[in-house]
């Protein structure tokens, strides 16, 4: 299987979004994204188990993990911080794998225009008809947080695979 080298968005700091309630915050949030590839290794009892590495190439299968990192440097708790994350055309979203840690987490469809639950997010057919959308049309990933304290840090996360 020929390697594919995916330049394009391994590390999307660049498009990342944050927002807040509060316009002040907007500048106290730190935000780090990592990308990693998912593998399986066999530890010393015998058992596979997955392992994060710094991804060289990835192929078609192949899972990616992105990690974003939030860190509230503002005086005051931060309130209704939203992060969005784009998918990379290139990798579909593997489904129920964005950590919720108690945050809302909604999806969108079309390129970030719309987001909703999965249970409510609609794709309109050609054909006039409608269905829930898939994980596989999922182009963007937001999380909502409901306060970061002072000096508060977390991390959202979720995985795609290569197409």
């Amino acid at each position: 299987m020929k390697k594919v080298k995916l330049f394009f968005a391994l590390f999307m700091t660049s498009h990342l979004f944050v927002s807040s309630a509060q316009a002040n915050e907007l500048k106290a949030i730190q935000l780090t994204m990592t990308a990693s590839e998912e593998v399986e290794v066999i530890n010393p009892q015998g058992k596979i188990v997955f392992q994060l590495i710094e991804p060289s190439s990835v192929v078609p299968g192949d899972t990616v993990v992105y990690i974003t990192k939030y860190h509230n440097q503002n005086s005051q708790p931060a309130t209704n911080v939203v992060i969005t994350n784009p998918i990379p055309k290139h990798l579909v979203y593997v489904q129920d794998s964005a950590k919720k840690n108690g945050m809302t987490v909604s999806y969108s469809s079309n390129q970030g225009n719309h987001f909703a639950l999965p249970q409510e997010l609609i794709i309109n057919n050609k054909d006039g008809s409608t269905r829930l959308a898939t994980a596989a049309d999922y182009t963007h990933i937001r999380w909502t947080i409901r306060s970061v304290a002072t000096d508060g840090q977390g991390t959202v996360s979720f995985k795609a695979r290569v197409k």
